[in-house]
Parts: C-alpha cells; sequence; structure tokens
C-alpha cells in the first residue's frame, strides 16, 4: 500500500496500524495516516533576526524543519507573520516573501526574507512597538501543515524622519514643569496637540512648527491639575501622527504629627492643612514630625528654655520630648521645590488662639511671650492659582470637620474593635450611615451591600474606627463609584 504525499508516494504497511475497518486497507486509513505526528512535518525551531529595525526593512525568518517520512516534500510554502504583542488584530504576513522548497527528509536548516511593512499612515503599516513572530509552512496546495510563535521577537523602530514627540520628566508631582519636544514635523505649518486626560476626556489645540521641523511646549502643574497619565501626541501636516508621550503627576501632600503634653506622640498623622495638635484643652505642643510626599521639607521649633533649634528636615523631630518643654513658634520652608510651590502654615497659641498664615520660612507663632503652641495646620499651594494641593482643597466644604488621619502603625487596627461606614455624595450631602458594625467585617464587603441600594454614580465615603479604649480614627475620604 502507497500514501501520497504532495506529488510523492510514500509506501506504508497496513498491517503496522491499529485502525478500525473490514481490512487492513480500511484500518490503515482509518489512523489519519495523512496526519499522523510521525510522517507530517513540523517546525522544530524558530528564529528571527534583526531584533530591531524600522518599517520597511527586512527581517531574516531561520526555520529548523523535521520531515520524517521516507521522500522529500516538494513545493512547500515558508510562510512569515508578525503581530503587536497583545494584539488581537490579524498577523501581517508577506506573501510575496514566501520561499518555496523542496523539504528533504530529516531536520534541515531554511530561510527567508520578510519586510516589515512600511510606515504609510494605513492600515498595513507596522506601528513602532514590540512584536511577536511565527513561523509557518504549508503544502503545495496552500494547506497549514505547521507553525511555531515566537514572543516578544522583533522591536519595530520609529523610521528616521517620522514626526517624534519627546518629554523630559515623563513623571512628576503636582508642581512639575514637563517640557515636550518634537522633531521631524512640516516645517512651518500649524500642527493640532492631542492630549488625552486621566478620566478619557480629549482636549486639542494648535502649535506651530519651526522652520527646522521642530516645535516645543512646557506645561507646569499645579494643585489644580488631575491626577493620573496624561497621553499625548501632535498630528503633523501630511506627516499624520507622531509617536505617543505621557506625562503623570504623582500627588503632592504634606502630613505632620504632633507631640503632645500628657498624650505623647498623636496616633495619626494630619494631612494637608488639617489639625495636628488640640485645641481648647490646654495642652502644648512639645515636638512634631512634618514630611512631604514630593518634596524634601525643613523646619525648626522655637522651645521654652532652649530658644531656636536647629533646622532638621524630613521626618526628623523639631522640639523635645520628656523635657515637658513647650514649643512657642516654628518654621518651615521647601527645599529642591519649584518657586512657585510653596508651603504655608498656621499655629493655635494659648489665649490667642488661631495665628494668621504665615509661609515660606516665616515664623508662625511667638517668641519672647511665653506662650506655648498647642495646634498647627500645614498646607501647600502654587502661586500660579492659589489652589491648595491635598484633600483639604478638594473636600466638601460640610465635610471639613472630620479629620482624615493616617494610621501610625498597622498594629494599631488590631486594637479596633468597631467601625461605621458613612457614605456623601460629592457635594458633601449626608446619604447614609450603616451603623457601629465589627471590625472584623471588611470594609468592602459592607460597601457591597450598600452599593445595591444605592443608584448608580460617584460617591464620597469614610471608614471610622473606634478602638477599644474609646478613641476614634478616621480614614482619609475616599471616592466609591456605583455602575452596574
Amino acid at each position: 500500500m502507497r500514501k501520497k504525499v504532495g506529488n510523492a508516494w510514500i509506501p506504508v504497511d497496513p498491517y503496522g496500524w491499529q485502525g478500525t475497518g473490514d481490512d487492513p486497507y480500511t484500518q490503515a486509513l482509518n489512523v489519519n495516516l495523512w496526519q499522523d505526528g510521525d510522517t507530517r512535518p513540523g517546525i522544530e525551531s524558530c528564529n528571527i533576526s534583526p531584533s530591531n529595525l524600522r518599517p520597511g526593512e527586512t527581517l531574516t525568518f531561520s526555520y529548523q524543519i523535521k520531515n520524517p517520512g521516507q521522500a522529500s516534500i516538494p513545493n512547500t510554502r515558508l510562510g512569515a507573520q508578525i503581530r503587536k504583542t497583545g494584539s488581537t488584530d490579524p498577523w501581517f504576513d508577506d506573501f510575496q516573501g514566501d520561499r518555496i522548497v523542496n523539504l528533504s527528509t530529516g531536520t534541515q536548516s531554511y530561510t527567508r526574507n520578510f519586510q516589515v511593512p512600511p510606515n504609510s499612515n494605513t492600515q498595513t503599516s507596522a506601528d513602532p512597538g514590540v512584536y511577536d513572530a511565527r513561523c509557518v509552512i504549508l503544502d503545495s496546495n496552500g494547506q497549514w501543515l505547521d507553525s511555531l510563535s515566537v514572543p516578544n521577537a522583533v522591536n519595530v523602530l520609529r523610521p528616521p524622519g517620522d514626526p517624534t514627540l519627546f518629554i523630559n520628566p515623563s513623571s512628576g508631582p503636582l508642581g512639575t514643569t514637563f517640557a515636550i519636544t518634537g522633531s521631524n514635523f512640516t516645517p512651518n505649518t500649524t500642527a493640532q496637540q492631542k492630549i488625552r486626560k486621566p478620566n478619557g476626556q480629549m482636549i486639542t489645540g494648535n502649535i506651530n512648527v519651526n522652520s527646522d521641523g521642530t516645535l516645543s511646549w512646557n506645561f507646569t502643574s499645579t494643585c489644580a491639575s488631575d491626577l493620573g497619565t496624561f497621553e499625548i501626541w501632535v498630528t503633523a501636516s501630511n506627516k499624520g501622527d507622531s509617536n505617543h508621550v505621557s506625562e503623570t503627576h504623582t500627588a503632592t501632600n504634606v502630613k505632620y504629627q504632633a507631640h503632645v503634653a500628657f498624650d505623647g506622640w498623636q496616633n495619626f498623622w494630619a494631612w494637608d492643612g488639617y489639625t495636628g495638635g488640640t485645641t481648647g484643652q490646654s495642652k502644648k505642643m512639645e515636638a512634631i514630625k512634618i514630611l512631604l510626599n514630593a518634596y524634601s521639607v525643613e523646619y525648626r521649633a522655637h522651645v521654652a528654655g532652649i530658644g531656636w533649634q536647629s533646622w532638621v528636615s524630613d521626618g526628623a523631630i523639631a522640639g523635645t520630648t520628656g523635657q515637658a518643654r513647650q514649643i512657642e513658634a516654628i518654621e518651615i520652608r521647601l527645599k529642591n521645590a519649584p518657586s512657585h510651590m510653596h508651603i504655608e502654615y498656621r499655629a493655635h497659641v494659648a489665649i490667642l488662639g488661631w495665628l494668621s498664615w504665615v509661609k515660606d520660612g516665616q515664623t508662625g507663632g511667638t517668641t519672647g511671650q511665653g506662650k506655648q503652641m498647642e495646634a498647627i495646620q500645614i498646607r501647600i499651594y502654587s502661586d500660579r492659582d492659589n489652589v491648595r494641593c491635598g484633600i483639604a482643597n478638594t473636600t466638601p466644604a460640610s465635610l471639613r470637620n472630620l479629620l482624615p488621619i493616617e494610621y501610625e502603625d498597622e498594629k494599631r487596627l488590631d486594637q479596633a474593635s468597631q467601625k461605621k461606614i458613612e457614605i456623601f455624595s460629592l457635594t458633601g450631602e449626608f446619604i447614609l450611615d450603616i451603623g457601629w458594625i465589627s471590625d472584623s467585617e471588611a470594609a468592602s464587603d459592607v460597601l457591597q451591600d450598600v452599593s445595591q441600594s444605592l443608584p448608580n454614580g460617584v460617591y464620597i465615603y469614610i471608614v471610622t474606627r473606634r478602638q477599644i479604649e474609646g478613641s476614634i480614627m478616621r480614614s482619609e475620604i475616599k471616592k466609591l463609584v456605583i455602575r452596574r
């Protein structure tokens, strides 16, 4: 008995195959000799080079193919494909570059070329990025014999003549100035800026291209700027879109912890203009620690019996502990921050109450009067828009009396016995209070249950924990989005 592979007939022994049927011939057919792994050719390895190139340039696909049959297989087509990593789009296929070979028996090496589609701003262009590759072999009728994929095989670069954007830096805290520059744009034309905000909203604008094909602009984020990642690109006249660059704004916050007479270090850090220390209790502040998440901060305390101490920075202790000495005044200033960013603060002083806000190293509190500081508020702002950074600016006025705090030590959570969750509208209107529940219940589970009774929308919620000894700790104000 023989079977046909391509144009060649290969002898087979039907009695050596275990099939089903009334006679050996039928049995042999029923074990799918044409698709059996012992006879079908297969790709054992697939290599692609070079790993970096530009649209229009040529890749080399190298195959190791095993033909386990007893005869060569003529007119076998070597196919090649690439597709952007993670994409579900169709593969790019260079049909014209397919090579027709005679597959010899055993394992043999073969190569073929593949032209990366040129960037012509059409659907057939290969955009810059990382691509998977796939080696393919087909028979003379175009039937697929085998394939082997190679992930992350090729990095397609931008053509040297394409419009290209650069950004420096690509990420920074509020207050950062981002410089965007571009090259290879059409000289003396007007290009269109396109910016996708973190919420998906699109912003467009025009920018003039210089006579040498370059363009540039700066953007300085302030406390009023959105947080998150902005996607930026430019559409050039007669050249299409540039590459996309990312600009990420991170938060600028200040937090501070007060050491209070009789109480010691408070069990929370106050944030962004909220009160650290106490008022109405006649308890003196004895020490303070201040931290920013974006820039460095320096500060010094005027202490009873000592006077002005040396400057300390970034979470170090100003003042004293264990000496019963009151802080009477404080000075605070930013380091390595843009000139338009400022730190302002005000002191609550015995008898006088809250004093006026001061900033950038000015004296808050009093000296030479023997009056103790009892509380402090600190916040960051930009003089470009006079908007304050942090939650104190964005929180509705009706919620500002709820002190947002950070747990100093996660172990303190073990001491909490109850929690409650309060939900408000974005304008601060009270909506729901679930009442005190066991702290063992996860807040996410409770919110899942509560959300069933609320319509779709965006809400604000606060988690309050009550410790065993009765003290209260509140979370920062958080966002709840309900969408079904």
